[in-house]
């Protein structure tokens, strides 16, 4: 009877373990899936700003020469 118990007490650390492991992978994907978002984010916004000043200095008239 022992013995049973034992195995039973067994599993059900394995699965304690098991399913620590695998929160611990679903807590890293999601914060790796989260910052590729956030450097995409910012990717696009730098481009966009980029287009914005190319835009803004074509616009600017040279400087006359004095």
């Amino acid at each position: 009877m022992m013995q049973a118990e034992e195995m039973a007490r067994r599993r059900e650390l394995q699965q304690m373990a098991w399913e620590r492991g695998t929160s611990m992978v679903r807590t890293q994907t999601l914060r790796k899936a989260r910052r590729q978002a956030e450097r995409s984010l910012v990717m696009r916004q730098n481009s966009a700003l980029q287009g914005t000043i190319s835009r803004t200095m074509s616009r600017e008239r040279p400087m006359s020469v004095a």
